[in-house]
């Protein structure tokens, strides 16, 4: 019930205008106390060691970024991994909605080695690398997107649709706001140049990792999700998976900057970002993006 809450608030463009319009009112009486006291009860036990599964199958883990859809493939796994018996912890939105200072634990060795299992989890969505301890032993999928388009999208996401769950998305918002997305993108690049670097560094080309590009997604949604419930020995339930197949659809609409889907084709950059700025990112990303092999 919870979760389908908070999944109708991201997707419904007034609901989310409402809450956006209003975001101290929302974090005090809708989303830290759903953090404290309503959601993430296995995750406040795996964070302290207390919560232990007895199932046997390999854990799984999902890499992805802001922008690249994982509020559709992260719902996907977890739906497929508890169809099997796997429990899913997703540290990310506790910490986000919780207290933002607990994404520090992710630097403590203490902490990391106490909360990962590498069998009877699945851990996701990340969106940036973790340093999961023995992450070889894990059924891992890394899910990215042509980086320009993701700073690109950030921008439109950050100033206007994502919904304001703590005080530091605030900031962003505030600051967004106040930018056009040329300065947006020059400004905030870096950033993901650095997570998609340290992806390209800990992640893609290890043996455990299935590596799977947004762009593809959206084109072949079917052959896409089978090989991603394949890699991850999650493709045993044929109905639920040709249910995600059935009910997913990429047809392009209408461009709303107020929704959280606000543009999903490719190469979107192209069309947004004035030239001098195409050229400044084709730079930054160039060997990200020989890398994972996109057009530059």
């Amino acid at each position: 019930m919870i979760e389908t809450v908070i999944q109708k608030l991201k997707h419904n463009s007034i609901a989310r205008r409402l809450v956006n319009k209003y975001p101290n009112l929302a974090m005090t009486v809708v989303f830290k106390p759903l953090s404290r006291f309503m959601r993430y009860k296995n995750e406040r036990k795996l964070e302290k060691g207390q919560h232990v599964s007895d199932n046997t199958k390999k854990s799984v883990v999902l890499f992805t970024a802001h922008k690249c859809a994982s509020t559709l493939v992260n719902p996907i796994i977890a739906e497929l991994a508890q169809d099997k018996g796997l429990t899913h912890i997703d540290f990310e939105s506790y910490f986000t909605g919780f207290d933002a200072k607990k994404y520090d634990q992710f630097d403590d060795a203490n902490f990391m080695n106490k909360a990962y299992r590498p069998t009877g989890y699945y851990f996701g969505a990340y969106r940036r690398y973790r340093p999961i301890p023995n992450l070889a032993q894990y059924k891992t999928v890394l899910v990215l997107r042509d980086p320009r388009d993701v700073v690109t999208s950030h921008y439109f996401s950050m100033a206007y649709s994502h919904l304001v769950v703590n005080d530091n998305v605030k900031k962003a918002r505030d600051r967004a706001k106040n930018q056009t997305v040329d300065e947006y993108v020059m400004e905030n690049a870096s950033r993901f140049q650095n997570i998609y670097q340290n992806y390209c560094d800990h992640v893609l080309g290890k043996p455990n990792v299935l590596f799977l590009r947004y762009e593809e997604m959206i084109v072949e949604f079917d052959p896409w999700l089978k090989k991603l419930a394949t890699h991850l020995e999650l493709d045993q339930n044929t109905e639920l998976i040709q249910k995600f197949i059935d009910q997913t659809s990429f047809k392009a609409k209408k461009e709303d900057v107020h929704s959280h889907i606000r543009s999903i084709k490719a190469r979107d950059f192209a069309d947004k970002l004035k030239p001098e700025t195409i050229e400044f990112v084709n730079e930054t990303f160039k060997d990200i993006l020989e890398k994972m092999n996109y057009e530059i």
